[in-house]
């Protein structure tokens, strides 16, 4: 390890002059300083190389690893190889970091094998900034976990939650290298497998929420908005649940967690299924999706939100009656409690933000005696487990919890 590097940041680049230079901006103006920046070129045909040389040519901190084009895991894997610094950081060249966010990252280190960061989700086409989207943002961790180091067991009930993103964390160099991880070659979306395993093999972990970097959400790059061209590569997602699996069971998690992880599998799978425009890709994807979950294709969703409404307006009957609703479902939950004509008091947050859950939508239960709390999600993990240890806190400990999941 070079001493005084405190952390080399790593950054595939394939055909993205668009916004390369902000990207290269954001790292070169970082207010940590002792950092080395390894871009490593994956045999791009646009500009992406002249600006890289350009780069290097005025800061002597950028390395540029140049290979024949072989995928975003290989380049970071050669980036990897080629580190020096204490830590190791990613970002991708479509995305861009605040110029305080490594430092703050690193002065949160204490000898953590993972620090993790926030995540603004930026929509370019209209301009907006999310601090607080569902999936990207760290505010997942209850608060309790803002100011201590902890360790992946702690996280079980909210593990496929958290964000797999590479670019929102650093990890210790060492730590990488005694537990041999790296990114399977040759498979699309390897941020997920590698996050599971980092993490879960982690002692030592902490948050930084100031710490922010900028996601580009519908660049010419990303999976969600290729227009078709890139739809393939989605079929990967049935080998990286498989090798999720695997994961979970050699970390003797696995049985612990099978139904959270087969509710975040089904959901994962699903998403994706919708994202995919080209009709043939669309067509193998839904085979492999019917042998993995034959029942639920044979079911309508249009069937699954009746039987769904029937179940809520069954416990809406039962007196004060509290939903506590999840992930968006607000307008829904709300529209059925006035069709049944029952006023409940209904109450969420639409950023599955449990530290507002906390703060904000426990409180109106603090004058209440609620009989029964329905806690509605779309599923991902227990749900009503978190609800109930939250009641639990407020001295509720006989109320029941009824858990439904949202057909989506």
């Amino acid at each position: 390890m070079d001493s005084e590097i405190k952390i080399s940041i790593i950054v595939p680049v394939y055909n993205t002059e668009k916004y390369l230079a902000q990207a290269l901006d954001s790292l070169t103006g970082q207010t940590l300083k002792e950092i080395e920046i390894i871009c490593v070129n994956d045999g791009s045909t646009d500009g992406s190389g002249e600006i890289l040389a350009r780069y290097a040519s005025r800061d002597s901190r950028i390395k540029i690893i140049t290979q024949a084009n072989s995928g975003q895991s290989a380049a970071r894997n050669a980036g990897m190889k080629a580190a020096r610094g204490e830590y190791i950081g990613f970002l991708d060249a479509d995305d861009w970091a605040d110029k305080s966010a490594f430092e703050k990252l690193y002065r949160q280190s204490d000898d953590d094998d993972m620090v993790i960061g926030n995540i603004c989700v930026y929509n370019q086409s209209m301009n907006t900034y999310d601090y607080n989207d569902s999936y990207c943002s760290i505010n997942i961790f209850p608060q309790g976990f803002y100011n201590k180091h902890f360790s992946p067991v702690e996280c079980k009930d909210f593990l496929f939650r958290i964000s797999v993103t590479l670019w929102n964390k650093i990890y210790k160099r060492s730590f990488l290298i005694e537990n041999n991880l790296f990114f399977c070659s040759n498979l699309n979306f390897e941020d997920n497998p590698f996050f599971i395993e980092a993490f879960l093999s982690s002692k030592k972990i902490s948050l930084a929420p100031q710490a922010v970097f900028f996601y580009r959400v519908d660049s010419s790059t990303s999976y969600s908005h290729s227009n078709g061209k890139n739809d393939y590569k989605k079929l990967d997602f049935f080998k990286i649940m498989e090798m999720e699996k695997k994961i979970l069971k050699q970390h003797g998690l696995y049985e612990n967690l099978k139904d959270t992880f087969n509710l975040y599998k089904k959901q994962t799978l699903f998403y994706w299924f919708k994202k995919i425009k080209n009709p043939k890709v669309r067509f193998k994807y839904r085979l492999k999706l019917s042998k993995t979950f034959p029942l639920y294709l044979c079911i309508e969703k249009r069937i699954l939100r009746l039987i769904f409404k029937f179940r809520l307006s069954n416990l809406l009957k039962k007196k004060n009656t509290y939903i506590w609703v999840d992930d968006g479902r607000m307008s829904y939950c709300s529209y059925v409690t006035s069709k049944a004509k029952i006023k409940n008091p209904v109450f969420t947050t639409s950023s599955n933000n449990l530290q507002m859950h906390r703060e904000l939508d426990i409180k109106p239960l603090e004058k209440a005696n609620p009989d029964l709390v329905i806690a509605i999600t779309s599923g991902f993990y227990n749900y009503d487990k978190t609800v109930r240890q939250k009641l639990s806190e407020l001295g509720y400990d006989n109320t029941k919890v009824e858990g439904l999941i949202f057909p989506v």
